[in-house]
C-alpha cells in the first residue's frame, strides 16, 4: 500500500467524516467513526487485526475455534442506541454486554430502551399527546426520531473507497490519519460474518488454517487479508456474487415498519488490482490499531439519559421517566414549565424541585 500525498476531494471530506457529529463510540481523540456509503456507490474496507490481550506482541487470530462464529476479537458488536433525536440525533453504546456487574434487568432498563418502550405503549394504548405518535414514524429524511434500539458491528480498518471516491492512500493510513472504526449495521454485520464463516467443503487439512480451510480465507491476517465491499444492491450494478444475497433490517413503529433492503457485502483478494497482503506495512498496522477497551465509550445510564433528554419534548421525557428522576436534567424541568402545553397520560412526575441541581447534570 504505497502512501501518496493525498488529494483532498469534497467526496473524502464529506460523509464519512460528517458522520461523527453525534456519534458517541469512541473516547475524545481516540478515532474517526465512519459508516458505509449506504446512498451512492460502495465502501471497500482493509479489515485490520487486533493484539492478542494474553500476549500483546502476537495479532489475535482471524477465529478462536472452528466452531461456528467463534471469531477473534477484531470485531466487536454492542446494543446502542442509534440516531435518537428530534435534531441532532445521537448514537452510543448502550452497555458493554462484558460488564459482569450489570444484571439482565439492568441491560434491558437503559434510559433509551426505557424511552423507546414507554412511548410505544402510550401510542399504542392510544393515551399519548399529539406528536408522541409522529416520534416513532419514519421520515423521508431518515429514520424515526425514537427508533427501537440495535446493534451495530465495530471494526478496525483502513477505507479503500467511500461512496464514489478511491482513494489514492487508504484513508487511516496516512502518519496523520486518526485511526478509523467502522460503524457496520446489524444486518449488513450478520451478513459479514455469515460469509466469513463458510467453509471449504473439499478441504482436509489442519481446521485452523483459515486462509485455507475457510471459503473466503483469512481476511484480517496480515500475511492475507481481504477486501470488504459494502454497498446497496439498489443503486450499484449486481455483482455476480451476491446477486441473490439480500438482508432486511425491520425498524418497528406506529406506522407498520419500514426496510432497508438490498444490503450487499462482498470479499475480495485484491482491489483494483493491489494485494491486501500488509505483511511491508505491519509497522503502520501496528501503529494504528488500538485496544478496543482503550478507545471506546461506554457513557453511564445518567450520561445516556443527558444526551437524549433534551432530544425529545419535556412531555416524553417525563412521562417516560417517572420512575428514574434521577435521569431527568434540570433543563428539562425548565421547558416542561415553560411550555406549559400537552397533557400527558396519568402518572407521578418527578418530586424533585427546579432549584434542586443534579450533581452530576453537567450544566
Amino acid at each position: 500500500m504505497q502512501q501518496t500525498k493525498r488529494r483532498h476531494q469534497r467526496a473524502e471530506l464529506g460523509q464519512a467524516e460528517e458522520a461523527n457529529r453525534g456519534r458517541y463510540f469512541l473516547k475524545p481523540g481516540r478515532g474517526s467513526v465512519w459508516r458505509p456509503a449506504w446512498i451512492e456507490g460502495q465502501t471497500t474496507i482493509r479489515i485490520l487485526p487486533v493484539r492478542n490481550l494474553d500476549n500483546p506482541a502476537e495479532w489475535e487470530p482471524f477465529k478462536r475455534s472452528p466452531k461456528p462464529m467463534d471469531f477473534g476479537d477484531w470485531i466487536r458488536k454492542y446494543p446502542v442506541c442509534r440516531n435518537m433525536g428530534e435534531t441532532d440525533p445521537v448514537t452510543f453504546i448502550m452497555y458493554d454486554p462484558a460488564d459482569m456487574t450489570l444484571t439482565r434487568d439492568q441491560m434491558r432498563m437503559t434510559p433509551g430502551w426505557v424511552l423507546f418502550n414507554e412511548i410505544t405503549l402510550a401510542v399504542t394504548s392510544g393515551q399519548a399527546p399529539p406528536g408522541w405518535k409522529e416520534l416513532l414514524m419514519v421520515t423521508l429524511k431518515g429514520p424515526a426520531p425514537l427508533s427501537r434500539p440495535t446493534e451495530v458491528y465495530l471494526v478496525q480498518c483502513f477505507v479503500m473507497q467511500y461512496g464514489t471516491t478511491v482513494f489514492p492512500s487508504p484513508r487511516g493510513f496516512a502518519a496523520d490519519d486518526q485511526p478509523i472504526v467502522m460503524e457496520i449495521t446489524r444486518s449488513a454485520g450478520q451478513m459479514l460474518l455469515e460469509k466469513l464463516d463458510e467453509t471449504r467443503p473439499d478441504y482436509d487439512g489442519p481446521a485452523e488454517d483459515w486462509e485455507r480451510s475457510m471459503l473466503h480465507g483469512d481476511p484480517v491476517s496480515i500475511d492475507y487479508g481481504r477486501f470488504v465491499t459494502f454497498y446497496n444492491l439498489s443503486n450499484v450494478p449486481l455483482r455476480q456474487s451476491c446477486e441473490q444475497n439480500w438482508s432486511r433490517e425491520t425498524v418497528f413503529g406506529c406506522n407498520g415498519w419500514s426496510e432497508h433492503l438490498g444490503v450487499g457485502v462482498d470479499i475480495d483478494e485484491t482491489f483494483n488490482g493491489l494485494s491486501a497482503n500488509l505483511r511491508d506495512y505491519e509497522d503502520v498496522v501496528a501503529s494504528k490499531v488500538q485496544p478496543w477497551d482503550d478507545i471506546l465509550y461506554f457513557p453511564s445510564f445518567e450520561e445516556q439519559a443527558r444526551m437524549l433528554a433534551d432530544k425529545f419534548p419535556p412531555s416524553a421525557i417525563l412521562y417516560a421517566w417517572r420512575d428514574f428522576p434521577d435521569w431527568i436534567p434540570d433543563s428539562v424541568l425548565r421547558r416542561a414549565v415553560n411550555a406549559r402545553t400537552f397533557p400527558v397520560p396519568p402518572m407521578q412526575y418527578p418530586k424533585r424541585g427546579l432549584g434542586e441541581r443534579q450533581s452530576d447534570a453537567g450544566e
